[in-house]
């Protein structure tokens, strides 16, 4: 099984802070991420998406 990383850093508060993304692999370099994202439809990734993102796809035969 291949191992891989990435890293997420944060700064401020909840509502005024600001995130940023990176991957091992360069798909994503310091990504912006936060409230604003999630909330008021700013640019940027979320939660979820990131989870999304993370989890792999489900067969539909396994879901009866």
């Amino acid at each position: 099984m291949t191992t891989t990383s990435g890293s997420a850093k944060w700064q401020g508060g909840i509502k005024d802070g600001k995130g940023a993304i990176s991957t091992k692999s360069g798909a994503l370099k310091d990504y912006p991420y936060g409230f604003a994202s999630r909330f008021e439809g700013k640019p940027g990734s979320n939660p979820e998406e990131l989870i999304g993102a993370r989890t792999p796809p489900v067969s539909p035969w396994r879901c009866r």
